[in-house]
This record gives C-alpha cells, sequence and structure tokens, in this order.
C-alpha cells in the first residue's frame, strides 16, 4: 500500500495543471478570466391565421385600392392619359398582390388566395401601357374582356365559395364589348357660325375622320365635319380667310369627348388654305386624306393635347 501513494498524487497534479491549461489559470482575479461567447437561440412561432373578419377587411382595402385605379380611365380623352390610367392600375395591381401574398389567411381562403394573387400579377403586366386606346370609355371596355379581370372574377367566385363573407370585385368594371359607334358621312361635329362663298372638298382614306378648319389666330375650329372611310364630302359655306386644316382619324367616335377611342391619329396640313373673293371668283380647296402620287400637300403629327377641339 505505502507505495501507491506517490503515483495518486501524480496523477492529481497532472489533473490539475490540465484544468488550468484549458481555463488559462492566472492569479485568480476575475478580470484575467477569459470571455466565453454564448449563443442563445430565439425560439419563434408561425404567425396565426387572421380570422374571417380580419381577412374580409383586407380584400376590401384591397377592393377598395383598385377601385380608385380603375376610376382613374374615366376622365382619359386621349392616347396619352389612357396610358397614364394603365400604369396607374399596373402599379396599383402590383402594390396590392405585395401586401396580400404577406398575409397569413384562413385555411378556407388559401385556394381563393393563390389564385387571387395569381390574377393580380397578371393584371400588374397587362395593364400597362394602354396599346392602341385613346379614351377611357375604350380602355374600361377592354378591360372588362381582359384574361386578368376574368381571373379575378374566378378567384372572387372561388373565395365566396369557399366562405360567402369572402366579398371581392366590386373595383372590376363589368363586361362590356369595344363599340364602333360612326356618324353618318358628312355630319357637321362644328357647325359654320357665319357664311361665305368658300367650298372644302375633302377626299378620306381607309379610316373615318373628322376633318376641321381652324382660323388663323383661333385655337378652336369654324368647322368640323364627319367623313368615312373612304368616302367624300363638300363643306360650302366657308367665309374668307387663312386656316390650317386639322384632322383626325381612327375607330369609334365617342361624341361626347368629341374623339376616336380606338386606333386614333391626330394631324394637321403643314401648309395653311387662304379663302378670297375677287371679281365675282371664289376659292374651292381640293384635299385628300390619301397618299395621292404627284400631291403637294404635306402633313405633320399633332400631340392629341394639343388638338383643337
Amino acid at each position: 500500500m505505502p507505495t501507491r501513494a506517490p503515483h495518486l498524487a501524480v496523477r492529481v497534479v497532472a489533473l490539475v495543471s490540465a484544468a488550468c491549461t484549458l481555463i488559462a489559470c492566472g492569479t485568480g482575479s476575475d478580470s484575467d478570466l477569459p470571455t466565453i461567447p454564448i449563443a442563445v437561440a430565439a425560439s419563434t412561432s408561425p404567425a396565426a391565421p387572421l380570422t374571417a373578419p380580419e381577412y374580409q377587411q383586407l380584400l376590401a382595402a384591397a377592393d377598395a385600392e383598385l377601385r380608385t385605379a380603375v376610376a382613374g380611365f374615366a376622365p382619359a380623352r386621349t392616347s396619352g392619359a389612357v396610358r397614364a390610367a394603365s400604369d396607374a392600375l399596373s402599379k396599383t395591381a402590383a402594390a396590392v398582390r405585395t401586401r396580400l401574398m404577406a398575409a397569413v389567411v384562413p385555411p378556407s381562403a388559401t385556394s381563393g388566395h393563390a389564385s387571387l394573387l395569381r390574377a393580380l400579377d397578371t393584371l400588374a403586366f397587362q395593364a400597362k401601357g394602354g396599346g392602341s386606346l385613346c379614351a377611357g370609355s375604350a380602355a374600361l371596355a377592354a378591360l372588362s374582356q381582359s384574361p386578368a379581370v376574368a381571373d379575378l372574377r374566378a378567384a372572387a367566385d372561388t373565395l365566396a365559395k369557399a366562405d360567402p363573407t369572402f366579398q371581392f370585385g366590386k373595383s372590376l368594371p363589368g363586361r362590356t364589348q369595344l363599340a364602333n359607334r360612326r356618324l353618318t358621312n358628312g355630319t357637321m361635329v362644328k357647325k359654320l357660325s357665319s357664311r361665305g362663298p368658300g367650298e372644302l372638298k375633302v377626299t378620306n382614306a381607309s379610316s373615318d375622320a373628322v376633318i376641321s378648319l381652324v382660323r388663323s389666330g383661333s385655337k378652336s375650329p369654324s368647322v368640323s365635319v364627319y367623313v368615312r372611310g373612304s368616302g367624300s364630302y363638300t363643306v360650302r359655306g366657308v367665309p374668307n380667310g387663312t386656316y390650317s386644316v386639322f384632322y383626325t382619324s381612327g375607330k369609334d367616335w365617342d361624341a361626347k369627348a368629341k374623339a376616336f377611342t380606338q386606333q386614333c391619329a391626330f394631324a394637321r396640313f403643314d401648309d395653311p388654305l387662304k379663302y378670297s373673293t375677287s371679281g365675282g371668283q371664289y376659292t374651292i380647296w381640293t384635299i385628300s386624306l390619301k397618299k395621292v402620287v404627284g400631291g403637294n400637300a404635306s402633313s405633320s403629327a399633332v400631340d392629341p393635347d394639343a388638338f383643337p377641339g
């Protein structure tokens, strides 16, 4: 037995030495102890789904935003205004989709909600630009027939079937076909307020058009006449004076807006027409909106917002 005691002592010293190495033993002062970082993992639990009333509030808010954007088409009277309203609707659809995507929806709304997000994504893409439409009435009709709006209606139906309290779609325009309203050839959109001896003979190209004579120094037409595509008409009674000739062509004449709602173009002849009376003779001008070989009149495009109406 006496021979084992030294052996035990050596092992204890070795263990103490090893322990000091691991914890960097020093003088015993707290300041000499190493700083040991401690990682704390925070536990999180998934957010609880919205209740049915809360989800309906979210749908109603989204519907109201879209309704405001859709209403922006109503006052549009030019292609530029239609493009602006279309871009605003696109941005609104994208923003609404982003907010709805962050929601934890009731389990019963899962399928309809996913369809709604896809439809909003389609609307944000399809609404950009406005295409060849020139007035809000045509833009709303085209929107009502678009795949995006059809998908939104289908998503709304799916949500309503899952829970009758889930209501969406008040913002969507009612189904309307694109119109093609035309006036009778030779209809005076604006009649002459005074009459003279002059005449203006018009030969039209393939699209319906409205031709206007604007007296020098004025911003509004003295006379405007509707001439159907491939038609012709003679305006009689033009007073003496110098006039610029403006014309707009397109499809579907909106009498209230006094503009074509689709495929519209705006132009003016570069040279004015002068009407005068001399020695019992009066002036007759003949213009053609068709491209004529050997023709001596040129025209230039006009900003729709600067077009006299």
